[in-house]
């Protein structure tokens, strides 16, 4: 059971490994006028933030950049997840395993979940790092500056989750098949707007209502997996 497990894990990331390869890559060159603080990346454009803003606080280059990033990233992972087996026609071959339907999806939402997670890590990390380096910026700089960027990419984990269950439910592109997303939107944008004009305030609320969101979710994908016919 464990070996038909990791290989179920090995084929979710190499359908879905280059979408993160991808959105670093994209990264690298956006915000290559940071990066030739450590390396020489001089052949790249150099399209950077202005030095007298304050990171993560008064950025709203890298922010920008990073909010559309992780939405075409958990946007591109849902899809491809769900209709790529759709258009592929390997639905009846993967859900004929000895493993259950919910155990199968769970794991696609676990490889998709974690592939978002580590790339919006990893960029928020590497621009923490570049602004806590003496010398780069005119303006003091704490890690806690980047609390709000963190809950803004815990809150775009609804977007993944309402692409997935949009992909994987029956039904119609232009009547209900798209409600999940929409709700998704909606929490996303309620909840990145509220973070970060806090002035001091809590996220707790916010993460909570991502919470929540995400439970909700995940347990109507893994109902709609055990009940859909997929002949």
């Amino acid at each position: 059971m464990f070996s038909m497990f990791w290989a179920m894990a090995l084929k979710e990331l190499r359908e879905t490994a280059w979408l993160m390869l991808l959105m670093l890559g994209a990264c690298v060159v956006l915000f290559s006028g940071m990066l030739n603080e450590f390396v020489d990346l001089d052949f790249l454009p150099r399209i950077s933030s202005d030095s007298q803003c304050v990171p993560f606080v008064e950025d709203g280059v890298f922010t920008t950049r990073f909010w559309w990033g992780c939405v075409m990233l958990t946007l591109a992972l849902g899809f491809r997840q769900t209709l790529g087996e759709s258009i592929q026609h390997t639905y009846p071959f993967l859900l004929h395993r000895p493993a259950g339907r919910r155990w199968l999806v769970g794991m696609k939402l676990f490889i998709g979940l974690g592939l978002y997670l580590a790339c919006g890590a990893s960029v928020i990390v590497a621009y923490g790092l570049w602004a806590a380096t003496p010398g780069t910026h005119a303006s003091p700089f704490e890690w806690s500056m980047t609390v709000p960027t963190w809950v803004s990419c815990f809150a775009m984990t609804p977007l993944y989750l309402g692409a997935f269950l949009s992909g994987i439910r029956p039904g119609r592109w232009f009547g209900t098949r798209l409600f999940p997303l929409l709700a998704a939107v909606v929490v996303t944008l309620a909840v990145v707007t509220e973070t970060f004009g806090l002035d001091g305030g809590s996220i707790l609320p916010g993460v909570s209502v991502v919470f929540a969101a995400d439970v909700w979710m995940i347990a109507a994908i893994l109902f709609v997996a055990q009940t859909r016919d997929y002949s």
